[in-house]
């Protein structure tokens, strides 16, 4: 029996300013093994990244036709929730200590 691929492989992240560089590696050689056939569909929670991170990290999205990167500014969330207790705890520990979110 042959087993069915979903047409789309959905992969979030959390950096910061540190972590852009080596996401990107991880994010580069995930994409240069992909499978062809699939859609990667990459979203980058970050904050306090540099334009220069993001350009860069945005160009590595360019370079393979089977990914969809998107970049989405947390730091309006961050505030937000700075005064709920828990939330932001969760959201610090995503966003500043891992490249890839555990789900």
């Amino acid at each position: 029996m042959q087993s069915i691929k979903p047409a789309c492989v959905n992969i979030c992240c959390a950096c910061n300013d540190n972590y852009a560089p080596p996401l990107s590696m991880c994010l580069y050689s995930l994409l240069c093994n992909a499978d062809k056939s699939r859609l990667y569909d990459i979203v980058i929670l970050h904050s306090d990244i540099s334009p220069e991170s993001r350009e860069h990290l945005l160009r590595l999205g360019e370079l393979f036709p089977n990914c969809n990167l998107r970049l989405v500014d947390m730091t309006e969330f961050r505030e937000s929730v700075k005064g709920c207790s828990g939330s932001y705890t969760i959201y610090t520990i995503l966003s500043s200590n891992t490249t890839t979110a555990p789900w």
